[in-house]
């Protein structure tokens, strides 16, 4: 059973499982790692990453690099937290791969996100 529990932040209890990257497995009361980003550049994400929120102080464009090994079922979500990705586009990119088919999946609307998962050979959106 892929979910086993309910979990909070860096916190597990006796009926929940881990992933491979030591990420708790759960089923209701989310409460992921959220990364909120505000400086400039390129974002790399790691696999302690859940939930990547774009704010940076100072609009620009973002390109939002997946990891290079991801492990099959993980998940991200990227997040245009800011309210400008209509000017200042997101651009998730994966080391290799695609995401569903495409090279890259492109944020281009205020307050929009993407959510992903690595099915083994590529990235799928929900």
């Amino acid at each position: 059973n892929y979910f086993a529990g309910n979990v909070g932040i860096g916190t597990t209890t006796p009926s929940e499982t881990l992933d491979v990257n030591g990420r708790a497995k759960f089923r209701s009361g989310i409460n992921a790692a959220i990364r909120v980003v505000t400086a400039a550049g390129a974002i790399t994400v790691t696999t302690a990453d859940y939930v990547i929120c774009v704010k940076k102080s100072s609009g620009a464009a973002t390109v939002v690099n997946l990891p290079a090994s991801p492990s099959v079922g993980d998940q991200y979500i990227v997040k245009d937290c800011k309210d400008d990705a209509a000017t200042n586009n997101i651009t998730v990119t994966p080391a290799s791969g695609n995401i569903d088919g495409a090279a890259n999946f492109v944020i281009n609307t205020n307050r929009a996100s993407v959510g992903m998962f690595y099915d083994g050979s590529e990235w799928q959106v929900y």
